[in-house]
């Protein structure tokens, strides 16, 4: 069983068929007047969202930070769909790089001890969604953004592997011996898709309807009228002459409510290029920054392959002229003699998984997980 443990959604699915993964809301939330509480796809059942009332996430900022409530997801979503005892099932799980090692023992002793696995492996997300790309190119390197719901990550490998960063030789504090130090070469920023709707509800609150309860709603309107700006002057000229778009608020009034949108449809994208607009640290870098340090942290004989395979991936990619506009803002930044390309993948959501299923296809399993026996 193959698990990509996204922070907005779970991809899941067996390896051994062809089919497409799987996908199940990461939350758990209950009933408005009842303690019935719904974990995973079974929110989809839920004919009023409104009723809804506040929603627990597994994740913040990319990382497991509730592993209670993601242990209540995984049973109640994933387990009682295996067709197998579990003693003679094995389990790939897909997580954002740098987890705590803490973290990564109580997620063993879960699967182990409370779902009985038989096999258990960990993957990296990014790397595995850099399987394909790197098969396309000669030279087997790619700079994987991931642009998801709680964090973006910049991952540069090669041959499906992470490309370990400069040594830098430093002091000891204690005994001033020179020690060498390797820079990681992940670039990490606390911003993603929820942050830009979170945004998006308090502006829209400040100005019409008190919106921040309606999550659902919010993330609708994001997904279907937001895009990326490719002259931000213009945009506002354009907006302040009439409101570009318009969308229902709530149908089941006498009245109909209509919602209207501005500048908030090209503004709030923004913030992946400066992210102190989201009121983060003045120090946060934007995302074409993040990209260029990351491949200029890498070994120099790197850096060509790396400008040349720029792979985006994630669910923020859907966002309209987002692949232009970072094309913009990377070719001023780079040095001349480097060429840029930069490429969508074709299902960006999807796309840790199946990378990662590519990959298993050719190496067996047991090669790149802990058996029972060696966890006892």
């Amino acid at each position: 069983l193959l698990v990509d443990n996204g922070g907005d959604t779970i991809k899941y699915g067996w390896m051994d068929n062809d089919n497409p993964p799987q996908s199940l809301p990461n939350v758990s939330a209950r009933l408005m007047h009842q303690f019935t509480t719904l974990v995973g796809d079974e929110l989809d059942r839920v004919q009023n969202p409104n009723s809804l009332m506040a929603q627990i996430r597994s994740t913040e900022r990319g990382m497991i930070c509730n592993l209670e409530n993601q242990t209540r997801v995984w049973k109640r979503s994933i387990v009682p769909e295996k067709t197998i005892p579990a003693h003679s099932m094995a389990i790939i799980l897909l997580l954002p790089p740098h987890c705590p090692r803490i973290l990564l023992d109580q997620i063993f002793h879960i699967w182990m001890e409370d779902f009985g696995v038989s096999y258990i492996g960990l993957g990296i997300s990014s790397v595995c969604a850099s399987y394909d790309q790197t098969l396309r190119t000669p030279w087997k390197t790619s700079c994987t953004v991931d642009l998801g719901w709680s964090s973006t990550l910049i991952v540069p490998t090669f041959k499906d592997k992470l490309i370990e960063g400069k040594k830098e030789e430093r002091r000891g504090a204690d005994d001033g011996a020179e020690k060498k130090k390797i820079i990681s070469t992940i670039r990490r920023i606390p911003l993603g898709g929820r942050h830009m709707i979170n945004m998006l509800k308090y502006y829209m609150s400040y100005r019409q309807y008190n919106l921040m309860d309606q999550e659902l709603l919010m993330r609708d309107v994001f997904e279907r009228l937001s895009y990326v700006s490719m002259d931000m002057e213009e945009d506002l000229r354009i907006a302040r002459l009439k409101p570009s778009g318009r969308r229902l608020y709530d149908q089941q009034q006498e009245e109909e409510q209509v919602l209207r949108l501005s500048v908030e449809r090209f503004v709030i994208p923004e913030v992946l290029f400066r992210p102190i607009d989201a009121g983060l640290q003045s120090d946060l870098m934007g995302l074409s920054y993040a990209i260029v340090q990351s491949i200029e942290s890498c070994p120099e004989p790197y850096r060509p392959s790396l400008y040349r395979s720029v792979y985006l991936v994630g669910g923020v990619t859907l966002l309209p002229n987002l692949m232009e506009r970072l094309q913009r803002e990377l070719r001023s930044l780079v040095p001349t003699e480097y060429d840029l390309k930069i490429f969508i993948a074709d299902s960006p959501i999807d796309r840790a998984w199946l990378g990662a299923k590519a990959f298993f296809d050719q190496v067996p399993y047991t090669k790149w997980s802990v058996s029972r026996q060696e966890w006892e």
